[in-house]
């Protein structure tokens, strides 16, 4: 709950940022959440998001962990790709 209640609070000051600097959203400023809040469309203007499959990314970084400990991967993976 302190996380959702940090990005409320930050998206707030950076609306009152953006007043006082007289930009707006979407026409000067485009913003963009991550995690597909569910609160995101109360916002006006709403609020795009993305969802990111964070299970999927756990369970892969457990098994490159598990791996490495036991010495079955020997190299660090240079990118990890995830598709919801």
């Amino acid at each position: 709950m302190r996380l959702l209640q940090g990005m409320i609070l930050f998206y707030v000051r950076f609306c009152i940022f953006l007043k006082v600097q007289k930009l707006t959203i979407p026409s000067d400023v485009a913003v963009i959440g991550i995690d597909d809040v569910s609160y995101a469309d109360i916002y006006q203007p709403s609020l795009t998001t993305i969802a990111q499959p964070t299970e999927k990314m756990g369970l892969k970084v457990a098994e490159i962990i598990l791996n490495r400990l036991q010495n079955k991967e020997k190299k660090r993976p240079s990118a990890l790709s995830f598709r919801a």
